[in-house]
């Protein structure tokens, strides 16, 4: 845990201190400035765009939902727009740590891992803007995280979180989905748990739909 907390300490004032500027590409900046705007006029229709119901993805709902919830807490000014990508990419940097460095031995080389990480440029890129890298890796190593405690201990929640994780990395970029099988095609063919399988794709069935409900709302302008 010591290890794990410098790690993340030290990535974060790098990050910082070596953010790239911000990418004014259109899409990176305007999620930043979605979840600003939607705080302030509390207009979540603004996560639908108007020429299709399932365009929301191109505008990468659990990238913003983030961003919201920062314009709370952050002052005005583009110094925010690093906050969360910078913080999102550092634990997901130091949950590859940990999941490879559970052992004293194999723990330099999850710190090697780490910095590999860290330090590779495209992962550097990623690490500062609000693309879909930083938030969706994190989502996907926090579910295989889950399914890993899951088949150390045990434990039906473990299956759920490892379910929400790989949900919310499918709102960051549709092309997540393709992580959806990893869990299943490993507790059916490698541990013949058809428990845990069934109940991971049931609740990420229940989330979809809950999903396709909250579209609606909104589009409906039922929340206001």
């Amino acid at each position: 845990i010591f290890i794990l907390s410098v790690a993340f300490i030290f990535l974060v004032i790098f990050r910082l201190l070596y953010s790239n500027p911000i990418e004014f590409n259109g899409e990176s900046i305007l999620k930043w400035q979605l979840g600003r705007t939607i705080f302030e006029t509390n207009e979540w229709g603004l996560l639908l765009p108007e020429d299709s119901h399932e365009a929301h993805h191109e505008l990468r709902w659990s990238i913003i939902v983030p961003q919201i919830l920062l314009a709370a807490f952050a002052p005005r000014g583009y110094a925010s727009y690093f906050i969360t990508p910078i913080l999102f990419y550092t634990l997901f940097t130091v949950f590859c740590i940990a999941m490879y460095g559970r052992t004293a031995d194999a723990l330099r080389f999850g710190t090697l891992l780490g910095l590999a990480i860290s330090f590779e440029p495209m992962g550097h890129v990623m690490a500062s803007q609000l693309n879909t890298g930083a938030f969706g890796l994190l989502y996907v190593i926090a579910a295989f995280w889950c399914l890993l405690k899951y088949l150390e201990i045990g434990g039906w929640g473990k299956v759920v979180g490892c379910a929400l994780f790989c949900f919310l990395a499918y709102g960051a970029h549709i092309t997540y989905l393709v992580f959806w099988a990893v869990p299943v095609a490993f507790l059916v063919i490698n541990r013949k748990d058809y428990k845990a399988a069934i109940l991971f794709i049931f609740f990420l069935g229940f989330l979809y739909v809950f999903e396709d409900w909250s579209a609606d709302l909104v589009s409906n302008g039922g929340v206001d």
